[in-house]
């Protein structure tokens, strides 16, 4: 391969505490420096990254102090003289490479010292004996353990950004490049050492030594995600190895083509997942094809989407991009796992697209679990979002829903019998047991794990002056009193679900053929007005009143175009109410809403949390077989936008006249 594309080779040679198998493997490297010719070599490392010696575990000291005591500069020596009893080899530089960790903590020496770590002894003895001596460091600004999260501690913009940037001093590898420049002048008196960079890379997903050791960075899933990823790859082939006011390094090499373990630890840092893998780790994002695009999105760290049941039967098609937006999803609500029909080899296969995804656009993931009245099922679904769970992490897991829309049994044909049992002790009962399965995950000790059941909208506009519904068939006010006077407070979340759309209350414009009034407080987010800061007014009063300043999150909100089936309001007589200019609009509203709430009476912080819009694609409501249009694609199968930016502009729909003649006004809607 070498001699086909005419490339040169850094070509290492094994130090250990074992000599005769260091012996053995010096002789093999002769072959291969004989095969490959001078003309092909770089030069010969004699070690790598022995600086890290005596963290790794199972070695002992008396390895350790043979190594600085004398073995590594005698075999460096050794080598270097064989090399030059090798015809072309004579001049062939030789170096052992460490990491940039010698170049901080070192006081007055040059390069770090101590007495597991003779780095300065070596390098000044090295530098004197070898005239073809190079220095060879690797820098890793992805395990810098003094990166901090955000303000927010949320996210970690600023580490991602001085962490994979290549083009200022202040960027981490330039920093380290300066630095290293500085303290070999002070060990050779040279401006112009050779200096290559060893190792360079970042992994994706995040690298099982950094998760091991803890530091910030364990905490932000958008720093080890294929954006970042990409981000670092992009900036390191377009850098010209240039550095501020000092020479730059001579080499620097990408680490590495595929994944591999360090030490029996799983890394990421492969432009190629493995051998078996023919496709680069980095492929185009999945999104959906239009010619529209909104560019006024608000807080899309906060914002997910909601996985349907049509796009669960596609999950490897998941869009890593917000229809027409350039925004990356970054979180997203899943239903059960135990769905209807689908066998053990399809749940896995679907737990695997999930973790995928998560992983690919570091995103976090709100994982829902089944109450029933089948403690039996809900066990095994359990079981099984546990699988899924694990496998995200502390990273990756944004919270757990035990149940959803459990105020609406009775609307499903639900037995008296078993919504009597799940609001006597069930729900509360499995939320409980939940959570103390969830603090005995190794990964998420000591980590606040978010804890809801979902809820519909209903369940805030009791007039029995309880804050929430209270009824013989949904006993909601009840159950969250019992919660929040408990150990789940703590982690407890209120998830409700909004949907302006389906509305019982609006009313048709007096003219009886359109719907301005009604869509004007249904389309909004921003306005006192809007049907959303209504409800969400409302609901951050019912909290209060039991949790002051509880977390909310917006558990679903939608629009649908075509018209849904289950519309009931007098909304099914207005054309346009469920036009596709109309989905646009409440859609673009959503992207563009500060998910402020905004009664400032409250005088704190009411902001919700999160908000998902549902969803990837249109479904069937559960258990009807009618439609509902709510998506922003249409099938698996479709990978177009429903929004493809075809029609007009986006359209403001309450500053056009709408004409009386049934001709125009057809025009206007088409």
């Amino acid at each position: 391969h070498v001699k086909k594309v005419d490339a040169k080779v850094l070509v290492g040679t094994q130090i250990t505490c074992t000599e005769m198998e260091d012996e053995v493997d010096w002789d093999r490297t002769k072959v291969i420096l004989n095969k490959l010719g001078p003309e092909h070599v770089l030069a010969v490392a004699v070690g790598n990254e022995l600086d890290q010696l005596a963290a790794i575990p199972g070695v002992s000291k008396t390895c350790v102090d043979k190594i600085w005591s004398g073995y590594l500069l005698d075999s460096l020596n050794s080598r270097a003289k064989d090399l030059q009893g090798m015809a072309g080899f004579e001049s062939t530089p030789v170096t052992s490479v460490f990491t940039a960790g010698i170049l901080w903590g070192t006081g007055d020496l040059p390069f770090k010292e101590t007495d597991t770590c003779k780095v300065n002894t070596f390098m000044s003895a090295a530098v004197k004996a070898q005239k073809n001596w190079v220095f060879v460091l690797n820098i890793y600004p992805y395990f810098d353990g003094e990166l901090k999260m955000d303000d927010d501690n949320l996210h970690c913009k600023g580490a991602i950004a001085k962490s994979v940037c290549l083009d200022k001093a202040d960027c981490a590898v330039i920093n380290n490049v300066l630095k290293a420049r500085e303290r070999m002048k002070l060990l050779t008196g040279n401006d112009n050492d050779p200096f290559w960079i060893g190792e360079m890379g970042w992994s994706t997903p995040i690298a099982g030594t950094l998760q091991k050791g803890g530091g910030a960075m364990t905490y932000c899933p958008d720093f080890s995600d294929h954006w970042t990823f990409k981000q670092y790859y992009d900036s390191f082939l377009s850098w010209d190895l240039s550095a501020p006011n000092v020479k730059g390094p001579e080499l620097a090499f990408y680490f590495t083509m595929r994944d591999s373990l360090n030490f029996g630890v799983t890394e990421h840092f492969g432009l190629i997942d493995s051998c078996q893998e023919s496709e680069c780790k980095l492929q185009q994002p999945k999104v959906c094809a239009s010619g529209l695009t909104m560019t006024s999105s608000q807080k899309m760290s906060h914002k997910g989407l909601v996985v349907d049941s049509t796009s669960i039967s596609c999950s490897d098609k998941l869009l890593d991009v917000w229809p027409n937006t350039e925004d990356t999803v970054k979180i997203i609500r899943i239903p059960v796992l135990s769905q209807r029909g689908w066998e053990e080899k399809k749940i896995n296969a679907y737990i695997d697209d999930i973790v995928e995804f998560a992983q690919r656009n570091g995103a976090k993931v709100l994982v829902t679990t089944q109450i029933s009245c089948n403690g039996k099922d809900d066990d095994l679904d359990w079981e099984r979002a546990l699988r899924l769970i694990v496998r995200l992490g502390r990273l990756h897991l944004l919270g757990v829903a035990v149940g959803e829309l459990l105020d609406l049994m009775a609307s499903w044909g639900t037995s008296n019998t078993c919504i009597n049992n799940v609001w006597t002790s069930y729900l509360f009962d499995k939320l409980t047991t939940r959570k103390n399965d969830l603090s005995n995950i190794e990964d998420l000790k000591g980590i606040r794990v978010p804890l809801t059941s979902i809820f519909s909208s209903q369940i805030i506009w009791n007039d029995d002056g309880k804050p929430f519904m209270e009824t013989e068939k949904a006993q909601v006010n009840t159950f969250v009193s019992k919660v929040v006077g408990s150990g789940l407070k703590d982690s407890w979340v209120f998830a409700i679900t909004l949907r302006p759309y389906f509305d019982p209350n609006l009313k048709m414009d007096a003219d009886g053929k359109h719907c301005n009034d009604a869509m004007k407080k249904a389309l909004c987010f921003n306005e006192e007005s809007c049907l959303i800061q209504t409800s969400l007014t409302r609901a951050r009063n019912s909290i209060n009143s039991v949790m002051n300043g509880g977390p909310l999150w917006l558990a679903e909100t939608l629009w649908s175009s075509p018209m849904a089936t289950t519309l009931s309001s007098e909304m099914k007589n207005c054309e346009e109410y469920s036009s596709l200019r109309t989905f646009e609009t409440y859609y673009k509203n959503f992207l563009e809403w500060d998910m402020k709430i905004d009664d400032y009476s409250f005088g704190q912080e009411v902001d919700v949390e999160f908000a998902f819009y549902s969803g990837y694609r249109d479904i069937h409501t559960a258990g009807s077989g009618k439609p509902q249009y709510s998506g922003l694609m249409t099938t698996c199968a479709e990978n177009s936008c429903k929004l493809a930016g075809d029609a007009t502009e986006p359209s403001n729909l309450f500053e056009k006249s709408h004409a009386d003649d049934a001709q125009a006004f057809t025009a206007q809607v088409v």
